[in-house]
């Protein structure tokens, strides 16, 4: 005790009360923020690029489009690979290749058929749709392309 009280003799206390002190912030006040701004910067992976969503087309089309993005959909591939058993992943329609959304939108003769018939019709709203999901798969580390 006595220890103590030497290394605390040449301190001087101000005379106010005593407060806390948020470290995580410059002002010293805590803000829910700054434990949001901890937990990305030191905690979570950062995994994938932020979600970019287009104002103008439809909220299910975007999030659609973000699936397709992220290879989250349920295809044959997907579903294989989580543990669930299926007959075959080749793509029933085409029977060409495995069933990934890669394959499903890009590869596979029957979508291929289909936009050619689309477009026929509706060109310009397919091309909407199409540059959606080429914005969404231009990003450089995926191998998804629109032939």
């Amino acid at each position: 005790m006595e220890n103590l009280r030497l290394k605390m003799e040449d301190h001087i206390l101000p005379n106010m009360l005593d407060r806390w002190f948020w470290s995580l912030s410059c002002s010293g006040e805590f803000t829910v923020a700054s434990v949001r701004h901890f937990i990305d910067d030191h905690s979570l992976v950062d995994s994938a690029p932020k979600t970019l969503w287009i104002k103008v087309v439809l909220k299910k089309i975007n999030i659609y489009a973000g699936r397709i993005k992220m290879d989250n959909l349920p295809t044959r591939f997907n579903l294989s690979r989580r543990g669930i058993d299926i007959d075959s992943i080749i793509c029933p329609n085409c029977n060409m290749a495995a069933e990934t959304s890669n394959h499903i939108f890009f590869h596979c003769p029957m979508a291929k058929d289909i936009y050619k018939r689309i477009t026929n019709s509706a060109a310009a709203v397919v091309a909407g749709v199409l540059d959606v999901v080429k914005i969404y798969t231009s990003a450089p580390y995926l191998h998804l392309k629109l032939l």
